[in-house]
């Protein structure tokens, strides 16, 4: 298993987990059982979100390779921060000077 996420956080974050196994755990300070969705692939959650948030999250990352903020050296491998030179005085006002002399 990759992920183990409650029911009730599953609810919360409006995911359809029901093509995920589901059992009910102990859980040590607590009195009754929780239910649990059991996740065997962290890729397989993206089928749980819902098509508007996925379309968001989209969009939201596309954005932010165009700008170059996020990078990937192909389009399955991970992401990971950058930091465009373009973006630096927005990002840090002061820190480097506009233009050099």
């Amino acid at each position: 298993m990759q992920a183990v996420i409650s029911a009730q956080v599953g609810e919360r974050a409006g995911a359809d987990l029901s093509a995920f196994e589901i059992r009910q755990v102990t859980v040590r300070g607590r009195s009754e059982p929780m239910a649990v969705h059991l996740i065997p692939g962290a890729r397989s959650l993206a089928s749980g979100t819902p098509p508007e948030k996925r379309r968001k999250r989209v969009r939201v990352t596309s954005a932010l390779l165009n700008k170059g903020v996020l990078a990937s050296d192909t389009a399955r491998a991970p992401l990971r921060r950058a930091f465009p030179a373009k973006v630096a005085a927005r990002w840090m006002p002061g820190l480097f000077p506009e233009k050099v002399e």
